[in-house]
């Protein structure tokens, strides 16, 4: 986890609803505000769970969190935005993934969700050029209420591997590594290396590319706290590499982040994961890039593909500038934090 710089937090706004006080924060301090909103996040959520995924989540300099609090200093609403990158026509910008969305069923009536959505997102247009966001569906109304809008649906694919022709059957020619096996510095070198491919195809592209820095990937993946349902790996050549996880109690692997430099990397990658899952005797794999099912799709045909949901996806350009398009972006399950 990367701490916080040791701050204080600062009061951006306050209000008066009902004739009560409250105070619009940037949370600055995770340490200083952690026991005051985990307990708010366990109510607003009704789970009494999750410490550690939210020390890792709240705790990073990557995640810019506010919070609205009333005169006693109870954390009754919470808003963050997560800093990743974007290039745009080759141009860096920065976008922020809005996360842990809460309000205290106390002030259910005091419309608080309305009331941090719109400050919060008023302060995050000075940092972030755009925002996206994979809400609940109970909770994609709300958004839409305070300004998101809702374009088409993130497609989750799902490949089965018992249809898979023998020829895919070569040899490969890559390596899959536990992430738990990995030093520092091994960590340090593979983040750089996966973030330095990622950069260079965003680079070559002439599009709409998420390229995340090497310090996301590693907050995002060896700083992740231990899970216990599942596992992360690594499988990696000279010019590809990808992460992934298999969830333990009903298993599956999820591609998390996919990068090549050439086709046949590409292929001896997929190689290495499918004879990863005949071994493992897994079902297949998932994953939502749509890079990667069009690459698949070419090279794979044989592969027996099907659409398992469509994920909620809503964004959010600041400025009204109308430069981006979300049909355009390619994202992947990395780009958020559940998975």
């Amino acid at each position: 986890m990367l701490p916080l710089d040791n701050k204080i937090d600062h009061t951006i706004d306050e209000f008066e609803i009902k004739g009560k006080q409250f105070y619009f924060k940037e949370m600055c301090n995770w340490n200083l505000n952690r026991s005051n909103y985990i307990k708010a996040w366990q109510s607003a959520f009704q789970r009494q769970d999750m410490e550690e995924s939210l020390d890792w989540m709240l705790g990073t300099k990557l995640n810019k969190t506010y919070i609205i609090e009333d005169s006693d200093g109870i954390i009754v609403s919470a808003y963050s935005m997560l800093k990743n990158n974007c290039l745009i026509n080759k141009n860096k910008i920065d976008i922020g993934l809005c996360n842990n969305v809460f309000c205290n069923k106390k002030y259910f009536r005091y419309k608080l969700f309305d009331r941090i959505s719109h400050l919060s997102l008023n302060n995050s247009s000075d940092y972030f050029s755009f925002a996206y966001g994979f809400p609940n569906r109970l909770a994609i109304r709300g958004h839409q209420r305070v300004g998101w809008s809702l374009p088409d649906p993130i497609k989750l694919y799902s490949y089965q591997i018992s249809k898979i022709h023998s020829r895919y059957n070569s040899k490969a020619s890559s390596e899959i590594r536990e992430l738990n096996s990995f030093d520092s510095n091994e960590a340090k070198f593979f983040c750089e290396k996966i973030a330095q491919v990622s950069r260079e195809k965003a680079e070559e592209s002439n599009n709409y590319r998420i390229s995340k820095t090497s310090s996301y990937y590693n907050w995002r993946f060896f700083q992740r706290n231990i899970l216990k349902d599942r596992d992360y790996y690594i499988c990696y050549n000279d010019s590809a590499i990808s992460f992934f996880s298999v969830y333990k109690t009903d298993p599956q692997l999820n591609i998390l982040d996919i990068q090549w430099k050439n086709n046949s990397a590409f292929i001896s990658m997929i190689f290495e994961l499918i004879n990863f899952i005949k071994t493992k005797s897994l079902p297949g794999f998932r994953f939502i890039s749509r890079e990667l099912f069009k690459l698949l799709e070419l090279e794979l045909p044989n592969l027996d593909i099907n659409v398992i949901e469509q994920i909620p996806l809503i964004i959010n350009e600041f400025n009204d500038s109308k430069a981006f398009n979300p049909q355009s972006i390619n994202l992947s399950f990395s780009d958020y934090d559940v998975y």
